[in-house]
């Protein structure tokens, strides 16, 4: 759970920074696979 928060915290800082679609994409893809 801490780490699916983790990784939640990290998409939204990074998306709010350089609003990048594949970093999104790619923190998606690394939520899934944990």
């Amino acid at each position: 759970m801490n780490k699916i928060n983790i990784i939640v915290s990290q998409l939204h800082s990074l998306f709010s920074d350089s609003g990048h679609k594949q970093l999104e994409l790619k923190l998606a893809i690394q939520l899934i696979w944990i």
